[in-house]
């Protein structure tokens, strides 16, 4: 697995306020966006056991902060790689989205940002589906915490 530094992490944020960038490992695991759609995603959901979370008082942070726990978990279990990371090039990013995307949501929404080996991803991870920023809502992060 490719590695990251800490320092190489908080560069590769184009178009964020760097004050808004928070790392706390020295080196990070970079996983493959494949990985992350597909068999981490259908075991995340596996793990909310049928709940029926998106109809009650659970929110976009509460989603975000639940699919890096069960990741970090699943990377904990791994068996340790020769590059010695102990954590993944997978945040949370806060900000406000603009108003077209989530009607009825003009206070934020809180989503998956992650480099893998296709690059800088931003995933939903209420719908797994990839977020292409605007500049505007780049500009408007509130916190990118790895």
């Amino acid at each position: 697995m490719a590695v990251l530094s800490n320092t190489e992490l908080r560069s590769s944020f184009p178009g964020i306020t760097p004050g808004f960038v928070y790392t706390s490992a020295l080196v990070y695991g970079i996983p493959t966006l494949e990985y992350l759609q597909g068999p981490f995603y259908d075991y995340w959901i596996h793990t909310l056991g049928g709940l029926n979370l998106w109809t009650s008082k659970w929110e976009c942070w509460d989603f975000t902060s639940s699919y890096l726990v069960e990741l970090a978990k699943a990377n904990a279990l791994t068996p340790a790689t020769p590059t010695g990371e102990t954590t993944l090039s997978v945040g949370r990013w806060d900000f406000h989205p603009d108003a077209e995307r989530l009607a009825g949501n003009p206070t934020g929404h809180s989503i998956i940002a992650a480099i893998t080996d296709q690059g800088l991803r931003y995933l939903d991870p209420q719908n797994n589906t990839l977020w292409s920023p605007s500049s505007n809502e780049l500009a408007s992060t509130r916190l990118l915490l790895f």
